[in-house]
């Protein structure tokens, strides 16, 4: 699952039981971002994920990553739709973390999902 937060951008997928196997963990799940600043982000606003140490792994697609047990990821997601308290996300992401980069490539997923929306009519 991709998530597009005003903390930042995650894909929130199950962890493996180890990092070379295929076999998954269902329990746990690995945030996985491209940024280590949106996982401290979350790091930084959920007590839950205090004790989280960011892994980097240079040769994976994504960078940086967590592991959260299942619950627990369950609850902050939760947590964050009760935080919504904006009209406009691009905006209120600007207001949060103040990353201009970040906030351009939200509007270049806005335009790329837009011109999906377009064709598919």
């Amino acid at each position: 699952m991709w998530m597009f937060t005003k903390y930042g951008f995650f894909s929130v997928v199950s962890a493996r039981k180890d990092f070379f196997s295929k076999e998954i963990d269902i329990n746990t799940l690995m945030i996985r971002a491209r940024n280590k600043k949106h996982l401290e982000n979350l790091i930084e606003n959920f007590e839950s994920l205090k004790d989280c140490e960011i892994l980097e792994t240079k040769n994976t697609d994504y960078r940086y990553r967590i592991f959260v047990p299942k619950q627990d990821w369950s609850e902050i997601a939760s947590k964050m739709t009760n935080e919504i308290d904006y009209d406009n996300f691009k905006s209120k992401v600007y207001q949060t973390i103040k990353d201009n980069d970040f906030c351009h490539s939200l509007g270049d997923v806005w335009s790329v999902m837009y011109r999906y929306q377009k064709e598919s009519e």
